[in-house]
């Protein structure tokens, strides 16, 4: 079972507060209660200290990033090696960092 935002945001918080001595506890979860605007995940509020807005990144497993590389080798990079020196594409996934040079079908130069 893939571990939910909240939950990282909760361990997060909870590290902090044991590290720095605070009591930061979630106060409120702006992306959840207003989907009409962008903005961030959660607000994190303790007495005495400043607020904390905590934004949660995308993380993969390693399986699920092998399989988005996998995927993306696939689909993406034939169609980049079919238009050549014309297009370089800007977006590779994390686990497929390539520079203009090397072969594509190998992974490697």
């Amino acid at each position: 079972m893939a571990v939910q935002p909240k939950d990282v945001i909760q361990r997060f918080l909870d590290r902090r507060n044991e590290l720095l001595g605070t009591a930061y506890a979630v106060t409120g979860w702006p992306d959840v209660e207003n989907r009409e605007t962008k903005a961030v995940d959660a607000i994190a509020e303790s007495k005495g200290h400043k607020p904390l807005a905590i934004e949660h990144p995308l993380l993969m497993t390693f399986q699920e990033q092998v399989r988005e590389d996998h995927c993306f080798s696939n689909n993406i990079v034939p169609i980049e090696n079919e238009l050549g020196h014309r297009y370089r594409s800007a977006a590779s996934p994390i686990g497929f960092q390539l520079r203009p040079g090397n072969d594509r079908a190998q992974g490697r130069r």
